[in-house]
């Protein structure tokens, strides 16, 4: 039998540690490992070749969601399973529109999430119940979901870097470093940022990082 191979992306280790058991007693189903933040996701994704990655949408540094944005961009074939305590429409409308294949709240049961492996992998989308009850509310009560698009989805991919970067408090120079541009650069995509944003200094463009999940809290 062909097992589903599985990566957690998840900075808190009990949870993680708990969930591989959990899985791993599953017989289609093996989870290769677990990520503490965004970035490292995407390299153990590339490295691993997972089938189904399974990813919180706060974590240090590089945001879950931020994440799938980028492997969805650089066009990975992995299955991205967000498991979040987010329930606000505004979140699940995102995650989807980033490519999603599944939104499983972390107060589902085990079910759910196996559920939404096994969904997933078999190419289609899957949603806890009440993930679903929220969006068909939000169409009967007319809720407008164009408007729950990110502003942040009209930025370049370098721009995005920066944000992101800018995001974590990270310091002109070290970000120069980090995209091996020149200081120079570094200040003209700022500007841009700030400009197409409507930021007027850095402490805004570190809310809207947040605000916009390029970034976490936790960073």
């Amino acid at each position: 039998m062909h097992k589903i191979r599985v990566l957690l992306a998840d900075d808190h280790n009990l949870i993680t540690k708990g969930l591989q058991a959990l899985l791993n007693y599953e017989p289609d189903i093996q989870v290769l490992g677990q990520a503490l933040d965004g970035r490292e996701a995407m390299r153990l994704v590339e490295e691993l070749k997972p089938d189904v990655l399974v990813i919180d949408l706060e974590m240090p540094g590089m945001s879950g969601l931020e994440a799938l944005r980028q492997l969805k961009k650089r066009g990975d074939s992995v299955r991205v399973v967000v498991l979040t305590m987010h329930k606000e429409t505004k979140y699940i409308v995102q995650v989807l529109r980033a490519g999603a294949a599944g939104y499983i709240l972390k107060d589902a049961a085990v079910a759910d999430l196996v559920n939404g492996i096994r969904t997933a992998y078999a190419g289609d989308v899957f949603l806890s119940p009440p993930v679903s009850t929220r969006l068909v509310a939000g169409l009967i009560d007319n809720t407008n979901i164009d408007t729950l698009i990110s502003p942040v989805d009209a930025l370049t991919d370098r721009e995005r870097e920066v944000l992101q970067l800018i995001g974590e408090g990270r310091q002109r120079q070290e970000i120069a470093n980090i995209l091996c541009l020149s200081p120079k650069t570094v200040d003209t995509h700022r500007a841009n940022l700030m400009r197409k944003l409507g930021a007027g200094d850095n402490a805004t463009l570190v809310r809207l990082a947040i605000q916009h999940g390029i970034v976490s809290l936790d960073s």
